[in-house]
């Protein structure tokens, strides 16, 4: 399990919002079968260079994952790929099943969808704002 930097330094604003994401990624469920998990979670935040999501299985770094973001219930949903960057078990060992939060980096993410997410972000982080 990976666990974050001591000092977190970031490039991207992160904003605190609960969408809907679908991930998929490879598993191998023996030696010979590889097959894809998929998760439906919500985003714990969202920045422009990824985010974080809770999940009942580990994943690993650097996995690749596929990523489908609902941000909003106007438009469609964000399609990209990710990369795991960084894994945390959240909840007591003897807890099963276990709880991970987990970030993911955005990979291969069209400018269209760049602009959605920043825009997101902005919106948001101008509502945390006017609210401290």
């Amino acid at each position: 399990m990976e666990e974050q930097a001591g000092s977190e330094k970031r490039k991207f604003t992160r904003v605190s919002v609960a969408s809907l994401v679908v991930i998929r990624c490879d598993v191998w469920a023996n030696i010979s079968n590889k097959e894809k998990h998929e998760f439906h979670t919500h985003t714990e935040n969202v920045s422009e260079g990824g985010l974080n999501v809770i999940l009942d299985a580990e994943l690993h770094r650097p996995d690749t994952v596929e990523l489908k973001l609902y941000v909003t219930g106007k438009m469609a949903p964000i399609e990209c790929k990710g990369q795991v960057v960084w894994t945390k078990l959240i909840s007591p060992v003897q807890v099963k099943p276990a709880i991970f939060s987990t970030g993911i980096q955005f990979t291969e993410l069209s400018h269209d969808s760049k602009e959605a997410i920043r825009n997101v972000v902005s919106c948001f982080s101008d509502k945390e704002v006017e609210t401290k």
